[in-house]
């Protein structure tokens, strides 16, 4: 489908059966056919909609200045949701100045600009936070492009974490990495 028929937009509650679709749908893409592993789920694991959707729910009704709260961003195409960024804030009070992004894109949609749309658009969002000072996010370390694409909007890196997650018997190192979001002057 052409690129013009694709939105980028702020999920709401109407969208949550379709997010569940993609949730499932692009956390067993990661570790076949060659490719990296890119959410910290076993292929086997059983998500119960019904739950997953509860708690889903609570988090995106949860105002921005509760702990606990998150907020989500999808692209489009006609109905079908092809990539997400999450904004997830913490639950404790003295690190609510953070937020943590998580990103997924579709196999089938990759290296078309995608993951940079939703990244500005997320970075955009927080720079409107008052109360947002950090994006943080960890990368495994064999997502080479995720990586590129991160240090190409200014994350940095902040250590190396080796066997931080075990999936599907396969041993992932994760890198984390930070953005300030804040006011200017850091």
């Amino acid at each position: 489908m052409a690129s013009d028929a694709r939105t980028l937009r702020l999920l709401t509650l109407t969208d949550m059966d379709e997010y569940l679709r993609f949730f499932n749908v692009q956390r067993l893409e990661g570790g076949v056919d060659g490719r990296p592993h890119d959410t910290p789920y076993h292929r086997d694991e059983v998500f119960e909609p019904r739950e997953h959707r509860a708690v889903t729910t609570e988090r995106w009704e949860t105002q921005v200045s509760t702990m606990g709260w998150r907020r989500v961003w999808g692209v489009f195409e006609n109905e079908s949701l092809i990539g997400t960024a999450s904004l997830s804030g913490h639950t404790l009070e003295t690190t609510s100045h953070r937020v943590q992004l998580g990103m997924g894109v579709l196999y089938s949609y990759h290296r078309q600009g995608l993951g940079s749309q939703l990244l500005q658009a997320v970075i955009d969002w927080c720079r409107d936070e008052p109360q947002l000072c950090w994006l943080d996010l960890g990368v495994f370390h064999e997502n080479k492009p995720a990586i590129g694409l991160y240090e190409t909007f200014g994350f940095q890196r902040l250590g190396y974490t080796p066997d931080l997650f075990r999936i599907d018997g396969v041993s992932i190192d994760d890198i984390p990495m930070t953005l300030w979001v804040g006011p200017d002057g850091a």
